[in-house]
């Protein structure tokens, strides 16, 4: 019985196919595109007309522990718990969960006429379908939410400085991570002024 030979270019080809389906996952592009109504998109998916946005590193924040005994009206929605009961898979209790505003960046100058602001979020681990995102503008839960996905497109914002942070929770309520708060400038067309 003759025993089938593998040639080293069959080997090496099996081997880019496995090495590109393993990096794929791990490269998360952002892109950006203009509608016909002037509003500037941003998503993880391409889009016709899309170009590809360099996001740079993200920059990430450790989590900050939470004080034993602390109020739950001192979470930014009165709700869930930030303490770990100890209960639960221990796996998911030691994973470090990390969150960060990837898009827009700090400082950043964003106009809008209908006060539309998108965000685009990095969570590592990925999130999972029983982990929430909560939204703070300016300190406050943003009325919408929370979100189940790192692309938000948050509205009837007025112009002026915002404040963003945002809030990895699972489905109990507890926070998991918490992100720089970012600093957004939302400028919106004066009727008074037409070129401010």
């Amino acid at each position: 019985m003759s025993v089938p030979t593998v040639s080293r270019l069959s080997v090496l080809c099996l081997f880019a196919i496995l090495m590109a389906t393993v990096a794929a996952p791990a490269a998360a592009d952002v892109y950006r595109w203009v509608d016909d109504q002037g509003q500037v998109h941003f998503s993880d998916e391409p889009h016709d007309g899309a170009e590809p946005v360099d996001v740079g590193e993200p920059t990430v924040v450790d989590s900050l522990p939470t004080p034993q005994g602390a109020d739950p009206k001192d979470d930014a929605d009165g709700g869930g718990d930030d303490s770990d009961s100890g209960t639960g898979d221990g796996a998911a209790a030691q994973t470090q969960w990390r969150i960060a505003i990837a898009a827009p960046s700090d400082e950043a100058t964003v106009r809008d006429n209908q006060g539309k602001l998108q965000l685009v979020l990095d969570v590592r681990p990925r999130l999972s379908e029983d982990q929430r995102i909560l939204v703070l503008v300016d300190g406050s839960p943003y009325r919408q939410g929370p979100f189940t996905s790192t692309d938000i497109t948050l509205s009837g914002l007025d112009r002026g400085a915002h404040e963003l942070q945002a809030l990895l929770r699972d489905d109990g309520g507890r926070v998991l991570a918490r992100s720089a708060t970012v600093t957004v400038y939302l400028h919106q067309a004066s009727r008074l002024f037409r070129n401010r």
